[in-house]
């Protein structure tokens, strides 16, 4: 009889066989299902320190028709943040992050003109990040006011864990990702509908940015009511590249396209919106070592 025993390991993913000596008749081991989903911890590390930069963007055309009257209207946002976080603590009632702002800010062109740049108010500011399974705190270290709507934008990357599959998967597998939070944080930027449902499929290993790392291709979809009377729905597809050291998500690349359409009644004829036009979502993370002074020469 044969034997053949499989080990997993996490960071290598090999396998090794054990059998009699006559190889030719053996049959071929079934591809062995990685921990590439919530199994798998993200390790953080007092001290540790990380920069990112998070960036949401779009671009609509939209014609509002009135009986015979058509107008047409232009509208692009872009919001970047650049940033470097340091870990202050970390353990099992959840992490506490420093992070400074580099550069933080909001382009907006309307009707085709100049774009305006928007600075935000924490651009070049230190805030206290409190995270744990049940809240997040955003407090500024200067123990100035952060207002509610600037609270509820800093950190424009989300908890992209939650597209993971609960159990195990091999490469090929595809799931339903829990993209319910997702999709309430991004369609804070994209100014959009929430309702959400998302593919993702894991494509393998590889090799990116220096890491190992399991690809994931995402597919996504949200859609809903901007207000009383426009539809949005936002379509979103790409790669995504989870450390397997780490457990973080160290570059996640997603395009796609956003459709508006609706109604606004009023006297005489409804003004009938429709426009679409094209939409990114970016987010980059990678370790930020402290960099030793220059020798005094002395």
């Amino acid at each position: 009889m044969r034997k053949i025993a499989a080990i997993l390991c996490v960071l290598v993913g090999a396998a090794g066989a054990e059998g009699d000596a006559d190889h030719s008749n053996k049959a071929k081991p079934a591809k062995a299902k990685l921990p590439v989903s919530k199994v798998l911890k993200v390790q953080v590390n007092k001290g540790d320190r990380v920069k990112g930069q998070n960036s949401v963007s779009y671009e609509v055309e939209t014609s509002e028709t009135n009986g015979q009257r058509v107008n047409k209207r232009m509208e692009s946002v872009q919001r970047t943040e650049k940033f470097v976080d340091v870990i202050k603590e970390s353990g099992q009632l959840g992490v506490v992050r420093e992070r400074s702002y580099l550069t933080r800010y909001e382009k907006v062109r309307t009707d085709g003109g100049r774009p305006e740049v928007l600075q935000d108010p924490l651009t070049g500011r230190t805030v206290l990040i409190r995270e744990s399974k049940r809240r997040r705190v955003v407090s500024a270290i200067d123990g100035s006011r952060i207002s509610p709507l600037v609270r509820r934008t800093v950190g424009m990357e989300i908890d992209w864990r939650d597209v993971l599959s609960k159990d195990p998967v091999k490469p090929g597998d595809e799931w339903e990702g829990d993209a319910t939070a997702l999709a309430r944080r991004v369609a804070a930027h994209f100014d959009c509908g929430s309702r959400s449902k998302m593919r993702v499929r894991y494509e393998g290993d590889v090799e990116h940015e220096g890491a190992r790392c399991a690809h994931l291709y995402i597919d996504w979809r949200i859609e809903g009511m901007r207000d009383r009377n426009l539809f949005t729905k936002v379509m979103l597809a790409g790669d995504a590249y989870l450390d397997l050291d780490n457990g973080r998500f160290i570059d996640i690349d997603l395009t796609g396209r956003l459709v508006v359409r609706g109604a606004i009644l009023g006297k005489g004829f409804p003004t009938i919106i429709k426009g679409q036009g094209p939409v990114t979502l970016k987010s980059t993370l990678k370790a930020a070592p402290i960099q030793a002074s220059a020798p005094s020469g002395e």
